[in-house]
């Protein structure tokens, strides 16, 4: 009995599914999923600094999805009042429970600590929809900070995506847990699309994002090992969206609830997620990415600044070690002790200004009604 009820629902919301789709052909807004198989990597940061970076020059609704363990206001120096909660119970509209944050996007507040939450039922997915629905104009991004892990919630919010941003760290167990969470997802998605006859799985596009890498080649080497593992044994494509340096400046940030490219726009990890934002526009307008050489010109000052602040020989040294090109060594040898923080800022400026510049509409895509009409399939 409880099989045939469960078959019955699924169809019904199935056939919903499909009514809204043909409702909706117009696509909108672009759905980001971010995601991780380890908690500590730095998601959260990542997203909401990406939020940042994307409010400068287009409309964002960052809802924090993590259904069990939220925490995106914590780093907007805020209370955030609503949320999904308010919205799912009934007693708030979705118009209220959005917050407009001091950083130019707006916030859905996730839940934190409520059993009943824990598993999105179908009728809380519809409820959503049925919200949500009213959106799809009002925003070029919608970004979803997931919990870690590969709960049934993640992984729904994953395959209902436009884009997955996975994010990991260059350290033997995250990658471990990125790549179970990524085998995971795919075998979910491989599996639903086998129940549904629907031939090969439609996946959304995958990008790895590295994040706490000591240097841009680390990072990128790390990416490279998960690409071509999922590529072997999982049959799909992940590309490297890009790495963000290890900077001391982003406890700093989170310590002061305060997104680090907002408090420090010249700090390495700001500079690194302007990067990966820059590049993820102009992957979405099909146009190049920023120039390739400008990787060893932002690994070059953030290693002169960790060697400034460095109060030992022996940290100093083993930086100086992590240089792989051997024509960077002269500059190192050159301009070390000359190096200063007015230096550092001077060469950082224009860096910056260069990933700013230049900004588009992006591609349309799915958009927001898509992507919770996904979720209902």
């Amino acid at each position: 009995m409880r099989s045939q009820v469960e078959f019955l629902e699924q169809k019904a919301w199935r056939q919903q599914s499909q009514h809204m789709q043909a409702l909706h052909a117009e696509k909108n807004s672009y759905v980001f999923s971010i995601a991780s198989g380890k908690g500590g990597v730095g998601k959260t940061t990542f997203s909401v600094n990406l939020a940042c970076c994307l409010a400068k020059d287009y409309k964002v609704l960052l809802i924090d999805a993590d259904i069990s363990m939220a925490n995106v206001h914590l780093l907007l120096k805020r209370v955030v009042s609503g949320g999904l909660k308010s919205v799912l119970n009934g007693d708030m509209s979705l118009a209220k429970a959005i917050n407009t944050c001091d950083y130019g996007f707006d916030v859905l507040g996730g839940i934190s600590g409520e059993l009943a939450f824990s598993k999105l039922h179908a009728e809380q997915r519809g409820l959503l929809l049925k919200q949500f629905s009213k959106l799809d104009t009002e925003y070029d991004f919608l970004l979803l900070d997931l919990g870690a892990g590969a709960d049934e919630n993640v992984l729904s919010f994953m395959g209902a995506s436009d884009e997955v941003l996975l994010v990991s760290a260059p350290e033997p167990s995250a990658l471990s847990d990125a790549y179970a969470l990524l085998k995971i997802f795919v075998s979910r998605m491989n599996l639903q699309a086998s129940k549904n006859k629907a031939g090969a799985a439609n996946l959304p596009e995958l990008t790895c994002i590295m994040n706490l890498a000591p240097s841009i080649e680390h990072g990128k080497e790390a990416a490279g090992r998960l690409s071509r593992l999922a590529k072997k044994y999982l049959h799909c494509q992940l590309r490297h969206g890009g790495s963000i340096l290890k900077d001391t400046l982003v406890f700093h940030g989170s310590h002061f609830r305060e997104p680090i490219s907002i408090v420090h726009p010249e700090a390495y990890a700001s500079v690194s997620i302007n990067k990966i934002c820059q590049s993820v526009l102009k992957r979405l307008k099909n146009s190049s990415g920023l120039d390739t050489r400008m990787d060893s010109r932002v690994e070059k000052d953030f290693i002169d600044y960790e060697l400034e602040t460095s109060h030992h020989n022996k940290a100093a040294t083993s930086l100086l070690a992590k240089v792989s090109a051997k024509e960077t060594e002269p500059y190192y040898a050159n301009n070390y002790a000359s190096t200063s923080t007015a230096m550092f800022k001077a060469r950082t400026k224009p860096l910056l200004d260069i990933l700013h510049k230049e900004t588009r509409k992006p591609a349309k895509s799915t958009g927001i009604k898509a992507f919770f009409t996904r979720l209902l399939t």
